[in-house]
């Protein structure tokens, strides 16, 4: 089944899972998190490490109240909502529900459909072979490029361009070539000093 065939809207969106876990890469590293992971993408990166959100069908319609009450059994308020793809969805009354409560949001995004306001913190992760609304990598807080080979700096510095001077800059081995890329990332960054290192550390501690 397509995304567009699928009855969403705002009070029923796709959820594949939801988990409490150490944010484990970018700014917030080590983080205690609640992820809200929404399932559907409009990409295949084949470096994907969450291929099971690819198929809608698999998915929990879930309400905003259900997912309020899913998170307030935890002693965080730092949502991510992450996925699959979040932003190609009417995400306001969430968005709104957990502001009321007190919420810190945390978007992880590829930033290919339209700008939604009301986020506290936007990590775009953009891909070079999408597009990407540009609206996004102006307002981002983070952006964090994924490097599988030496070219994938070229395109981490381009929209480096796009984004504003307040914007913190990652770059973040993929995960299935981190052994080889990693000692050129740090390299990179020796001789590139608004980079940051990113490393997913909740793998290397076997968390979700």
């Amino acid at each position: 089944m397509k995304l567009e065939n699928l009855n969403i809207d705002a009070n029923h969106l796709p959820v594949l899972e939801t988990f409490y876990s150490l944010q484990g890469e970018g700014l917030h590293t080590g983080l205690a998190s609640f992820f809200i992971r929404l399932g559907g993408c409009d990409l295949s990166c084949w470096f994907c490490d969450s291929k099971e959100t690819w198929n809608p069908d698999i998915n929990n319609l879930t309400t905003p109240f259900e997912l309020l009450e899913k998170a307030m059994i935890y002693d965080t308020k730092h949502i991510v909502l992450t996925g699959g793809e979040p932003i190609l969805y009417p995400l306001d009354q969430l968005i709104n529900l957990f502001h009321a409560h007190d919420y810190y949001i945390h978007l992880e995004t590829a930033a290919t459909a339209q700008w939604i306001n009301n986020i506290d913190w936007i990590c775009v992760s953009p891909k070079n072979h999408s597009y990407i609304n540009d609206e996004w990598l102006k307002k981002a807080n983070e952006l964090k490029v994924i490097i599988s080979d030496l070219e994938d700096l070229v395109f981490a510095e381009e929209c480096s361009k796009s984004v504003s001077d307040e914007c913190y800059l990652f770059l973040q081995p993929e995960w299935s070539k981190s052994k080889k890329i990693l000692p050129e990332i740090i390299k990179y960054i020796f001789n590139n000093s608004k980079w940051r290192l990113s490393i997913q550390t909740h793998k290397y501690l076997n968390l979700r």
